[in-house]
Order: C-alpha cells, then structure tokens, then sequence
C-alpha cells in the first residue's frame, strides 16, 4: 500500500484550520531569515535552522502556498554556514558533539525536501556538503560511541551536553546521536551515494545492539532513528529493518506511550510528553500501517492525534508539552513549568504531523483506493476526483462525492469502537474493517457509524473511556462550564464527559487551567 502525494489532496475543515493556526506562528519573526539563525551560544548547532525549513516546506507542501519568510531563510544560508557547509565548528575529530549531528540532520531534512520541491542544483550540492565535511569522517569513530548511559544523567526540555566520553560530547538529551539517520537516509534517497550507505549501515548495527529502555533513551531521538531505518527499508527492502522497527516501536508503545497516546520525554521518565515525538509516533504509525496492511497502526495514528496532537496545539498556534497520563497521574493538562511553549523544536515539527494526516488520507493497492482519515478534502488522481465533506470526529456521517473514469474500488476505514455502519450506495460490502463499494463514473453517497462508548481497562482496576477513537474525561478547573459552547459533553454512567479539548481553540488564560482527568479506577467517585 502506498500514500498518494499530499499534492493530490486539498484539506479542508478542522485539519486546515489547525495547519493554518500554525503557519501563522511559524510566519512570525521568531522564525524569519533575521531571527532563526543562531550564534555560536546556541549548542544545538543547526537544529533551530533545519526544523525551521523543513517545517516551512511541509506547510507549504499541506497548504498549497509558498510561507512568506522560506526564500530569504534559503538566501541567508550560505553567510551562516561554515567553511565546511555545515552549521557549527568545524568538525573536531577529537570532541565530536553528538548534538551537532543531530542539529545538522534536520537541515538534511529540510534541504531534501526543498529539493524535492524545487529540484535547485544548488540545494543538492549542500545535502553533498553536509555529508561529506560532517558525517562521512565520523564513521571511523562509531566504535568509541557510549552505548551505556549512567543512570544519573538527567535532562530538562532543551538538552545540552552534559558529560565527555573519550573523543564524544554527549547530550542529556540521550541517543540524540542517532536522530541522524532520519537526516541521512534521506540525504542517501537523493544522492544513492554507496559510502553514506555504508555509514548508515554501520550506524544502524550500533543502535541495534543498544538497550534503549535500560539506557534511558529521549524517546524522540529513539522513534526519529526508527523513521530513518524503516525509510531505508523502503529503500533496499532489508527485511532486518522493518523488525527492528516493529520491535523498537511496539517497544515505545509498551514502555514509552502515555495512557493519552502522548509520549514519556524518556523511557522510565513520564514527566511530560513532547510533541517532536507524538508527531514521530504518528508518521511511523502511518508507515507501519502501509507496508503491513495492518489496520490497528492506522487506529493507533487516529488516537495519538485526536488525543494526544490536538491537545498539544497552543492558542499561538504552536505546541508545547504537556503531562504524562499514567497509573499514578490520572490528568491531562498542558505542563506550563517553564515553557507554555516549545518554540524551540515542536511548534516546528508539528507541520510533519499536518503533512502526515494531510499524506494518509488516501492510499492505493493493487489499483484499489483506500480512504484513512476522515477529514474534509477534495482529492484528485489519474481519473479519480472525491470531495469528501464530515463533521467527524464531531459527528458520524461523511457525504461523499466520487468520480472514476474506470470501475474502481473504494475501501473506506471503520473506526473501531463503531457499530450500526451503513452506505447509502447499493452492493456495499463491509470486509476486514473497511466500507468496500465499486464506483465508475459519478456516485453522490453516504457512510455512517455509531461511535460506541466504551471501558477499557489499562490496569486490574484502572480504565479509559473511549468514544469511538477518542478518549473522554471529565473537566476538573474552574470555568468548565464556560466551555459548552464550544465542547460538547457526552454523558454516560451519570457523568457529563469531555472527548480531549482541543487548546488552539482557548484562550490563554483558559488553557492554563485546563486539567481533563482521563484515568478511572474501579469504585471511585468520578
């Protein structure tokens, strides 16, 4: 199965709003060619630069227009970088910071895909640059890299280098090294150069053999490197990784994954999510869910998003962190210690959540058309145009309107906790979880489900509640009551329940306040 370009799918409603929501913050002068190049102060060397790119080429690439500031951004980048092209010093063989390579593969990021938009010879010949100057020297060094961290090393929201480690500076931020591999398996998808294979090879054989729970991993780091490994199994079809990635995230998903579908900042450390690596979660979900055919990855990219992405969208339009919903902390609420905001990293990556539902939508098999989000859109594709217009998940019915030139076949996503699942169109069928009908020419029909209510227990005694893919909790601060207009309560078992409040659509002094309670247990007193 495979994802159709975003370019053949215009978003409209919710999804739209909140993307547009974004690029306003991002249009801003926080992240304009005056302000987002850092000096020497900033450690993470690149970081701030790469993020920005690539977040401006995915809005651009969802909205379908250019963002005002990305020209001057790319004009700039030649006065900023190093002699060696890269952003930083220039590399010290004997004090190699992993966080500069980890900075610079965001720009990787962002250059490819600007090139991939833009096709400027210019713009490849810095992805060469970068790779030839920063990472390819350090491939004979990845044996002095520690593959065990002392327990004690502790971060805070932005890492920094905390400890020495023979000829390595290494992050609190831990792992950080290896979100390079998301930067240069995607350097390789352009350049097929045979030496950067070799080092991601080398460097995928190292992060295979560590323990990533034991070590305390950023689980942001751990699902980054997990994306480059699963494109680099799309690229050379090496079945070893596509397991290391069903297994790391299958491993995130167990020891890593808030009960809200939000992520621990670390493994054995809940103490906020971050939404670098709920946006992670989603895109491998998606991915995942492609190559396997297995339906319960694409259930899980609707939760993390209806439950975990949505909340994390601040009033500004950007995105900050939030708290960890586990056993022994039953609330969900934007974590304002510090920062209402993560300016620095997630209200970047977010345009990659925007892009990945934007991309996931619709999908073809074997000639098959496969619709996997339920978002207003119009949809156009070798002979097949769709407007595809819903309420969901605020309501349970989507009009649709297909034109196929050929007999095609639609299969239209059930989402679980559903029942009473209807198709206006005659000879439906409902197969393996999907809407299925065959269309040639113009049809005008109707798909409808109950979003079911239902317990599920997450400990002996400890259980959510969901409605359909959403979880619903009761609104526990003051000034609940002034939501009504915009929430819509759901009772059940005697209690008005809430699904997960979106915060872009409060005001400041509102979200503040926000505590949902998402977490129950047996005999208590909601």
């Amino acid at each position: 199965m495979k994802n159709f370009s975003v370019q053949n799918n215009l978003i409209e409603g919710d999804l739209k709003r909140k993307a547009e929501h974004n690029l306003r913050r991002m249009n801003s002068e926080l992240y304009d060619a005056e302000h987002c190049f850092k000096d020497s102060s900033y450690l993470w060397y690149g970081d701030w630069e790469g993020r920005t790119i690539l977040s401006l080429v995915r809005l651009w690439q969802v909205l379908k227009r250019k963002p005002r500031n990305l020209d001057a951004i790319i004009a700039a980048l030649d006065s900023h970088l190093n002699t060696d092209g890269y952003f930083g010093a220039v590399l010290d063989e004997h004090s190699i910071n992993e966080q500069q390579l980890a900075g610079n593969s965001w720009v990787l990021r962002g250059l490819c895909e600007y090139y991939r938009m833009t096709r400027d010879a210019s713009i490849f010949q810095k992805i060469v640059r970068i790779v030839e100057n920063l990472y390819l020297p350090v491939q004979k060094h990845l044996g002095t890299y520690p593959l065990t961290v002392p327990a004690t090393v502790l971060g805070e929201k932005s890492g920094g280098i905390i400890k020495s480690y023979q000829n390595w500076q290494i992050s609190s931020d831990i792992g950080c090294f290896f979100i390079a591999l998301d930067g240069l398996s995607d350097a390789y998808a352009i350049t097929q150069d045979p030496r950067l294979k070799e080092l991601i090879e080398a460097l995928a054989k190292i992060n295979f053999s560590i323990d990533k729970v034991g070590n305390n991993y950023q689980t942001h780091a751990t699902l980054t490197c997990a994306r480059g490994i699963l494109r680099m199994y799309r690229l050379t079809g090496k079945e070893e990784y596509l397991a290391y990635v069903i297994k790391t995230f299958a491993l995130y998903t167990s020891c890593g994954m808030s009960f809200a579908f939000g992520n621990f900042n670390w493994f054995n450390r809940g103490e906020w999510t971050e939404p670098c690596a709920i946006v992670d979660s989603m895109m491998l979900a998606d991915e995942l869910y492609c190559i396997t055919g297995n339906r319960e990855y694409l259930s899980l990219m609707h939760k993390i998003y209806y439950n975990a992405f949505v909340f994390a969208q601040r009033d500004n339009g950007g995105f900050g962190c939030d708290s960890c919903v586990k056993s022994d902390q039953p609330y969900l609420m934007p974590d304002m210690r510090e920062f209402y905001e993560a300016y620095w990293c997630c209200t970047m990556r977010a345009a990659e959540g925007f892009y990945t539902v934007a991309r996931s939508q619709w999908k073809e098999q074997d000639g098959c058309i496969y619709c996997c989000f339920y978002n207003p859109s119009k949809f156009v594709a070798d002979g097949i145009n769709i407007a595809l217009e819903t309420k969901y998940p605020n309501g349970s019915e989507v009009r649709v309107v297909v034109h196929a030139d050929r007999e095609t076949t639609f299969k239209f996503y059930i989402p679980q906790n559903t029942s009473e699942i209807r198709c206006s169109l005659q000879g439906y069928e409902l197969k393996e979880g999907y809407i299925c009908c065959k269309v040639r020419g113009e049809e005008k029909f109707i798909l409808s489900f109950v979003q079911d209510i239902r317990r599920e227990y997450v400990t002996e005694n400890a259980y959510r509640i969901f409605c359909g893919e959403r979880l619903l909790g009761t609104l526990e601060f003051d000034g609940a009551e002034k939501l009504s207009d915009r929430f819509t309560a759901i009772p059940f078992e005697g209690k008005e329940l809430y699904p997960v409040l979106d915060l872009s659509l409060l005001t400041f002094d509102e979200l503040k306040q926000v505590k949902q309670k998402l977490l129950f247990r047996d005999g208590e007193n909601r």
